[in-house]
């Protein structure tokens, strides 16, 4: 038998979530972004020259749970063309 691995998740999951009003099909409950980590990715974004998926990964390793973090590099690159 190979290796194996176990993961915990330890975030908060929110106790109720809606749909997202344009989805066709839902795979996954949509679980908006805070505004705090809107604007520290839109901060990170304008001070940093890093590529969106430089700074994706640093602000997912410095956050301390998973509602702290940008949904995925693709909200991270709106971010930044919004912004910068």
């Amino acid at each position: 038998m190979g290796p194996s691995a176990t993961s915990q998740f330890l975030g908060q999951f929110p106790k109720h979530v809606e749909p997202h009003g344009h989805s066709v099909h839902m795979s996954a409950e949509y679980v908006r972004t805070r505004p705090e980590v809107l604007l520290n990715v839109q901060e990170s974004c304008v001070k940093s020259a890093a590529v969106p998926s430089k700074v994706y990964q640093n602000l997912t390793t410095e956050a301390e749970n998973d509602q702290e973090c940008p949904r995925n590099k693709q909200q991270v690159k709106h971010c930044a063309l919004k912004f910068v």
